[in-house]
């Protein structure tokens, strides 16, 4: 009896050891071991931009499934997304993020409590300052320096409080941290919940950094002549988005008072900036550099695009800049299976991501094409040839390449593209097209079967073609089981990219399932001996008693 008793003390503390080894297998290590496969790119210029692409994350919602188990699959899905983006984010820690739409499953008939659940929820799994938690570096090594309105902040709004708590509990302790905006110091009290923001950031930066406080003390002050738009609202946002009402007014601005040497910049949603030369965001920089010894100075804003308040600080050299792109998918705005597409989904999508439709970054432009909406991207110059220095790359969620219609004939005309990134085929595929777009089209499949960890190499001063790069899904929600990362390099001429392959998560949940089979095979086993044990003395009882009898 002892013998049996200490048996199965034994068993349950296999089982035990099992399930923990398979726990921290499936959970943490094969995460690790995978990264071990991805391909490191080198940048041979000394001027290289990395650039991450995202394609098809489709955050689970809460209306199509509403069974008991929905829940758990949106606990999970996440858990894996938010794990396998963290490490592409330490492995390139890019310039440029492209999200290449699908971000929501249901994003195109949620209400609006739901929209920004699922919003909460993908700012949570893609948060891009957290890449910064595993480089190896002192705190005062490192600073990052945020903008306020429209990156901390929706538009106009106060910071969410996960927002807030994941700065202070866990960028704080590993970095400096710094705030910069156009705005005064009353303002961001306003937006960032009031003057504790003093003693939280190393930083404060009001007024583009012409009000300098460290520590909670002011230790500078220049003045500024600024101009703020008095109209307010959404409304002008859109119309401005459609019309480009800021635009003309900076660019007769320019005209009228040429002789006058004062930078004019578009900032937030309904403003623009007027200042002297030099009095941009960059001037902080000038505080920084001889108040500390930074190795690193990030930057993080929205109005990144040439025009924008935050332009200068961004393509600074003094700093590493860091830029998300939006482009909507049928799940976020509609336009699949015929689903209507309305403008309030489109504006709805474009207010909450601050999308716009071209974006720069040094040498490079990048446009959006819309194949949903029918919208074309006008660059504000002729497009220059493919053996140009600028680049051009169009972002798409569908393929452009692969239909052949006049959409696809006037985008190319217009941005005479040297690369076209896609997504919502869910596989890595290439196209490649002739300029005259008679061949028969064919997609091929990249990063695939022996050349799947392989970095491929294109050059981008071939005139003769089109390239569109299909990039895979990093979800495997739907269905896949190749699914990942798109890492880009512009070196020079040249663009280097392969795919960052992520762990199949089928195979995962295969082995949690073959454990539970184990283990319930074994519980049936003891029961049956359990109860064999049991019929057995209770037939011998019976037989003891009847020879008595």
């Amino acid at each position: 009896m002892a013998f049996r008793s200490i048996s199965l003390r034994s068993g349950r503390r296999f089982l035990g050891i099992i399930a923990l080894a398979i726990v921290f297998y499936n959970e943490f290590l094969v995460y690790k071991i995978q990264s071990l496969t991805w391909k490191s790119i080198p940048c041979q210029s000394g001027n290289c931009t990395r650039i991450l692409l995202v394609a098809d994350p489709q955050l689970i919602g809460q209306t199509f499934d509403t069974s008991f188990y929905n829940p758990i699959a949106i606990y999970d899905s996440d858990r894996y997304l938010k794990k396998t983006f963290r490490e592409v984010l330490d492995h390139t820690r890019p310039h440029i993020i492209p999200f290449l739409g699908d971000l929501f499953d249901e994003g195109s008939v949620a209400t609006n409590d739901e929209y920004s659940s699922y919003l909460r929820r993908f700012h949570d799994i893609f948060h891009t300052d957290s890449s910064i938690m595993n480089l190896v570096m002192k705190r005062e090594d490192i600073l990052l320096l945020f903008d306020v309105d429209g990156t901390l902040t929706p538009p106009r709004s106060v910071i969410d409080p996960t927002i807030e708590s994941f700065l202070y509990e866990r960028i704080k302790p590993k970095a400096t941290i710094g705030i910069v905006g156009g705005a005064d110091l009353e303002k961001m009290f306003e937006q960032l919940n009031g003057k504790k923001i003093l003693q939280e950031f190393d930083y404060v930066f009001p007024e583009n950094g012409l009000v300098q406080i460290k520590n909670g003390q002011e230790v500078g002050k220049e003045s500024l002549i600024s101009h703020l738009a008095g109209a307010r609202g959404s409304s002008f946002a859109e119309y401005d988005r459609k019309h480009g009402v800021r635009e003309k007014m900076i660019q007769s601005l320019r005209e009228e008072f040429a002789d006058v040497d004062l930078t004019y910049s578009i900032g937030g949603q309904i403003s623009f900036d007027i200042f002297p030369r030099g009095w941009d965001k960059t001037y902080c920089l000038n505080f920084v550099e001889k108040d500390g010894n930074f190795k690193e100075i990030h930057f993080f804003g929205d109005k990144t695009e040439h025009g924008g308040n935050d332009y200068e600080i961004f393509s600074d050299s003094r700093t590493i800049g860091h830029k998300k792109i939006y482009v909507p998918g049928d799940n976020d705005i509609g336009g699949e299976n015929g689903e209507i597409v309305t403008p309030t989904k489109i504006n709805r999508f474009r207010s909450t991501f601050h999308t716009q439709h071209t974006y720069s970054w040094h040498n490079l432009v990048f446009f959006e094409a819309n194949r949903i909406t029918r919208e074309i991207p006008q660059p504000a110059t002729p497009p220059a040839p493919p053996y140009s220095s600028q680049r051009r790359f169009v972002l798409s969620h569908m393929s452009l390449l692969f239909y052949n219609d006049g959409f696809q004939e006037r985008v190319l005309q217009y941005v005479l593209p040297h690369v076209i990134f896609t997504g919502h085929m869910h596989r890595s595929l290439f196209i490649r097209k002739s300029l005259k777009l008679t061949e028969f089209t064919r997609a091929h499949p990249l990063n695939a079967n022996a050349e799947r960890y392989m970095v491929n190499s294109f050059d981008l001063r071939e005139p003769e073609t089109f390239l569109e790069i299909m990039v895979p899904t990093c979800s495997y929600r739907m269905g896949e089981r190749n699914i990942g990362f798109g890492y880009a390099v512009l070196d020079g001429d040249d663009l280097l990219y392969t795919v960052l392959w992520s762990v199949d998560r089928f195979s995962q949940l295969f082995l949690y399932l073959i454990y539970l089979l184990v283990c319930f095979i074994i519980l049936t086993m003891k029961l049956i001996f359990t109860c064999s044990i049991v019929a057995t003395r209770k037939l011998q009882r019976l037989r003891i008693t009847y020879t008595k009898v």
